[in-house]
This record gives structure tokens, C-alpha cells and sequence, in this order.
């Protein structure tokens, strides 16, 4: 291979996590190139070893043993604006670009769509995999195509929004894991204002008066939304939401809103519901802030699992499947993880 220079083994995965867990990945590389890419497949199919992508570690929980196989963390940058039309333009961004400063880059470029995205952590080539949303917007909403090395086939190839199979916080890439690297994601954004502003969070903010009416002012807002959900202080590392929020049939939400009458919830598709997880968490079990040794839950977002220094993946894995145990005992609803475990 002629740059074997770009594998290097058992590198502790704890720094590259927003978590700040995990032991060494027997394998590791950086992909700054389409053809990077190419040289780590061929490595890890002559090791027999799995391909594991990674951009920001802002979605995973890594083993303490640490992760047999071949991490890549994704790193091509790059941004550029094509196919202008008189109401939308594509604006294709690769693998490696921070997601947030992509959603900037489109609100200065007097663009819409992204702007509700705005604050997500982690990096572009990852958004897609999560079909990442917040305040009534997902990027699958605004994908034209997914531009991906089938690891497999060892082909480049190019996925449309429809081959995706978006659904909530799921994809094709998420189900079949390290088959596709993901090099770019081209999404389609509006020249037009258009505000999905039907969360009561940004409702209320929109009426305040405090936010210019416009691309720079929604981000704003959002911006200032989350920043009262999510810690920033040192020494603690977290992952956005650890949890996903249930999605419900209506039988099986009529039968929890025999239980508990007041509980939120929203239309998620047809026949569909989405009940808030940081509702029951917070006012049936009572558990916002809580924390047992070095990990807990944020005090202002009970989906927002911490972790403070010294936290083991034992210690963050024991105290999820708690939280889940007593979503269970409490409602019957099983609640699944945002969150990839490696190991």
C-alpha cells in the first residue's frame, strides 16, 4: 500500500469521543481524501477486519476494552454550491465539514432549510447515517443525494434521497454498518424564506419580537435553545440525546394515556406518535439531574446522559439500561438508544 503511513494501531478512542470513554481501536485512520478511502478498505478487507466510520464521536459509546476493527474517521472537507436554479441551489458539503459551521455557511449564503439543524454536534458525513433532526425538521427532508464508497463492492456510488430509506434517526447507512462510507452529502436549499417554526419552543420565540425574521435570526434562536439544554462544563462529556424518543402506535398510546392522561405527544407519521422521552423522564420519574458516581442525567435535559471525569463505558452503559428499566416499569415503553455502542 503506498501509504501504510495512514493506518496506525491500538490508538485509545476515549479523545475522540464527545464522551471522553473508550479504550484502544486495534486499527485507526484518518480519511482527508476520496482516495484515503480506497487504501483503509483494501487494508481492512486483508486484515478481515470491520470497517467502523466515524466523524465528531458525538453518537457513540466506545467499549472500555476498546473496538476490534478498522475506526475511520472521516475527514475530507469541503463545500461548494451547484446546479442554481431560480428558487433552490445544491450545496454539496463532504464527509469531514463540522455540521454546524455547514449550517452557518448556508444561513451567510442567504440559503433555507438547515437552519433548525443549527447546533447539532458532529460532523456532515455522519448526518445522513442518524437522519439527524431537531424543532420539526430532518435532514432527509432536504437530501437530494449521498455520495458514498460501497466498501463492499468497491465502487463509488451515489445513493438518492429515495434509496436512502430515511425514517426517524434511521437510514440505509445506519443498517448496514460500514458498508457505505459516506464522502459527501448533497442537500437542495431554498433561495426562498421559509421557517418550519410550528415547535412551541420557537413559536413562542418568533412572537418575542427578539430575532430579525430571517435565516441569521432563526439560527439564532435555535442556537439559544439548545444552548439551555446541553452542559458546556468542563470536565463532563456528553452525547446530544443518549435516548430516542418512542414512537408509539395509537393502541399503544391510548393505552399509556389511560395511565397518565397529560402526557404529550405528536403525530409521527401516519397512525404514528412521538411522545417527548424528557417528558416522562422528567415528570413521572422524577429522575432530571440525577447522577450516581460519574454519570447522570443533564438537570435542564433529562435526555442528555453525562458523563463526568473518570466515567467508565460500564458505568454510562449500567445507568442507561436503568433509566430504560424504569421507563418500562413505570409506562410499558420500551426505549431504544440513540446512541452506537462499539466494541
Amino acid at each position: 500500500m503506498h501509504h501504510m503511513s495512514l493506518i496506525e494501531e491500538n490508538i485509545i478512542m476515549a479523545p475522540f469521543t464527545t464522551l471522553g470513554v473508550g479504550g484502544p481501536a486495534r486499527y485507526f485512520a484518518r480519511a482527508s481524501s476520496v482516495e484515503d478511502i480506497k487504501d483503509i478498505v483494501k487494508f481492512a478487507k486483508r486484515k478481515k477486519t470491520p470497517l467502523i466510520p466515524i466523524g465528531g464521536g458525538s453518537n457513540i459509546l466506545v467499549s472500555d476494552e476498546g473496538v476490534q476493527g478498522m475506526v475511520v474517521k472521516m475527514e475530507i472537507p469541503g463545500i461548494s454550491f451547484n446546479n442554481e436554479e431560480k428558487d433552490s441551489i445544491l450545496m454539496k458539503v463532504f464527509a469531514g465539514e463540522d455540521w454546524d459551521k455547514v449550517v452557518e455557511r448556508s444561513v451567510s449564503a442567504g440559503l433555507y432549510g438547515l437552519e433548525n439543524l443549527s447546533g447539532i454536534p458532529g460532523t456532515a458525513g455522519a448526518a445522513p447515517v442518524q437522519n439527524i433532526g431537531a424543532y420539526g425538521v430532518e435532514i432527509s427532508g432536504l437530501v437530494f443525494e449521498v455520495e458514498v464508497y460501497d466498501a463492499k463492492e468497491e465502487k463509488f456510488t451515489v445513493f438518492k434521497n429515495e434509496e436512502c430509506s430515511f425514517g426517524y434517526r434511521e437510514s440505509i447507512f445506519k443498517n448496514s454498518p460500514g458498508r457505505f462510507l459516506i464522502t459527501s452529502v448533497i442537500m437542495k436549499l431554498s433561495k426562498r424564506p421559509y421557517f418550519v417554526s410550528d415547535y412551541k419552543d420557537i413559536s413562542e420565540r418568533m412572537s418575542s419580537g427578539n430575532y430579525s425574521q430571517d435565516g441569521a435570526g432563526m439560527r439564532e434562536m435555535v442556537l439559544d435553545i439548545r444552548s439551555k439544554k446541553f452542559p458546556d462544563e468542563e470536565g463532563t462529556g456528553s452525547v446530544g440525546s443518549f435516548f430516542k424518543n418512542p414512537v408509539l402506535s395509537s393502541d399503544d398510546l391510548q393505552k399509556v394515556k389511560m395511565k397518565f392522561p397529560d402526557i404529550p405527544f405528536y403525530p409521527h407519521g401516519s397512525g404514528y406518535f412521538k411522545v417527548p422521552l424528557a417528558w416522562i423522564l422528567d415528570k413521572l420519574l422524577k429522575v432530571r439531574g440525577l447522577r450516581h458516581g460519574n454519570v447522570g442525567l443533564f438537570d435542564s435535559q433529562p435526555l442528555v446522559l453525562v458523563a463526568y471525569n473518570g466515567a467508565t463505558q460500564k458505568e454510562i452503559f449500567a445507568f442507561a439500561e436503568e433509566i430504560k428499566k424504569g421507563v418500562k416499569d413505570a409506562t410499558g415503553i420500551e426505549v431504544d438508544y440513540e446512541v452506537k455502542l462499539l466494541s
